[in-house]
């Protein structure tokens, strides 16, 4: 059910990286005028939302006990962002990020319909990432639509087993001006952490999606 949920939110994402991709290219170059293709002053932005992982925990790092299984959830996220425009409609973007996704402990009767008996935490795995980007930004203005692809470093932390991995990240979101400085910004994105079954994680790669919404001011 894990699987299936991440697999549809990795869906969305690159379902909307695809319409973007295809879609403001054409609007970019009818609108260009009207300033998404244009250059843009560098901005700092900051941003809050929630990250979800599809990850499972080496044996033997939770002990779930009889009858119970480990399980990690999303939590929410804070985002500072960096954005500069090279030539045209291509941007640069740098971003550091914190998250804490959530263990659980869920433990089932022995005999059917095998409930939920118990439900509790084994505390949270912190997450922090640096990364940079590049990609393009078109559309109508005054909403302008971008896709960014990059990658960085990854830390978890759960337990005092720490790790740091390098990963892919992919972003598609939609900036609207608020005065003549400042932006709304609304990003979706992909990472995909290249774990490569080190401990305390059972998978050779973490995916996590994530939605945000923030704030940056132009420069």
């Amino acid at each position: 059910m894990r699987q299936s949920s991440i697999h549809s939110r990795l869906c969305s994402v690159l379902c909307a990286a695809t319409l973007i991709l295809t879609v403001l290219p054409g609007a970019s170059h009818a609108q260009g005028r009207a300033g998404c293709q244009g250059p843009e002053r560098p901005s700092l932005g900051i941003a809050f939302g929630r990250s979800s992982p599809y990850l499972e925990l080496a044996r033997g790092v939770v002990d779930p006990g009889p009858g119970g299984t480990v399980r990690v959830t999303g939590g929410s996220q804070l985002t500072a962002r960096g954005d500069v425009s090279i030539a045209g409609p291509l941007r640069f973007r740098v971003e550091g990020a914190t998250t804490e996704w959530q263990v659980g402990l869920r433990t089932f009767s022995p005999v059917p319909p095998y409930e939920v008996i118990a439900d509790t935490s084994a505390g949270h795995i912190t997450v922090r990432q640096i990364t940079a980007a590049v990609g393009l930004q078109g559309g109508r203005a005054p909403v302008c639509g971008h896709v960014l692809v990059g990658g960085g470093m990854y830390w978890l932390n759960y337990r005092g087993a720490a790790l740091r991995r390098p990963g892919i990240s992919l972003s598609a979101g939609i900036e609207v001006p608020t005065g003549s400085r400042g932006a709304v910004q609304a990003d979706v994105q992909l990472q995909m952490i290249n774990t490569g079954y080190a401990h305390p994680v059972n998978m050779s790669t973490v995916l996590a999606a994530s939605l945000s919404i923030g704030w940056a001011f132009r420069f």
